[in-house]
């Protein structure tokens, strides 16, 4: 959380000190500046609320990464790039937040590129990676943020923000964006590798893929054997054991699928399925 607060006020600190009308900007950094504000926007949309802010906050913190990612190495000129490092810690120090952490942003940010090629695209004045890292290490070897804890380690922020991840999740599979959902639904079973909804969307993805129905089966099975099983788990657990003409089995699975939902549009057509696959 302090993390993302240290890129929050970075970015706040370009705005209120007005640098973008400080530089003539180049047809790129326009472009890249645009897919920031549309991470703004999905910050906005996750405070209306409802299902639709949830998947953009979701997104949020992944896009702001990249973004930053992209201004680290091009953004603005190395004066104004200092300024804002320098007045957005201080913002964040205000507010609470441990400081302290500024350089390990940087860490994460190597792990996904190449600074020094991706640089050559932009501007030569503008600092790498290494040296925007350099920078908040020499800042923040300069102060004492040990009275300023707020933000410090992931397990309290993700605590608060985990409730979104399978939001995310259902929102790349709806996009047929499966890799990525793959990608980020392996990280949350990482964590919680019991969970029903998670395993249940394991499967699904593996149903959009293409996967054999023999194996579709087994994932679902999982997905029903867990201590809060997803009721579509059953659905589709019973969907599959038909298909594969094992249907006194099937029937078991719709007939709990409609326990759990009795108000579901199918429940007649799956009524019909268990009279037909009981005789």
């Amino acid at each position: 959380e302090a993390e993302f607060a240290i890129i929050a006020g970075h970015e706040l600190t370009h705005y209120l000190n007005r640098h973008s009308l400080s530089e003539t900007r180049n047809a790129a950094n326009q472009e890249k500046w645009a897919v920031f504000g549309t991470a703004v926007l999905a910050g906005i949309g996750a405070a209306l609320g409802g299902q639709a802010g949830a998947n953009a906050m979701g997104s949020m913190s992944q896009l702001s990464m990249m973004t930053w990612q992209m201004a680290a190495i091009s953004g603005y000129s190395q004066e104004l790039e200092w300024e804002a490092d320098n007045e957005g810690l201080d913002l964040v120090v205000n507010a609470g937040y441990d400081a302290s952490v500024a350089p390990l942003i940087f860490e994460r940010l190597k792990v996904d590129a190449d600074p020094e090629e991706g640089a050559a695209a932009y501007y030569s004045s503008h600092p790498r990676l290494t040296e925007r890292q350099a920078h908040y290490q020499s800042v923040v070897a300069s102060n004492d943020y040990s009275d300023h804890p707020l933000g410090q380690g992931s397990a309290d922020y993700r605590s608060r923000v985990e409730v979104l991840a399978m939001n995310v999740v259902r929102h790349r599979i709806d996009m047929r964006d499966l890799e990525e959902a793959g990608k980020a639904l392996g990280r949350y079973l990482e964590r919680n590798p019991g969970h029903g909804e998670g395993l249940f969307l394991k499967a699904e993805i593996a149903r959009r893929e293409g996967t054999a129905t023999g194996e579709l089966v087994s994932l679902y099975e999982a997905a029903t054997q867990t201590a809060d099983p997803w009721p579509e788990a059953w659905r589709e657990l019973g969907l599959a054991l038909r298909a594969e003409q094992r249907y006194p089995e099937s029937a078991r699975a719709l007939r709990r699928y409609l326990a759990e939902k009795p108000e579901s549009i199918e429940a007649p057509l799956f009524e019909k399925y268990i009279e037909e696959m009981s005789r």
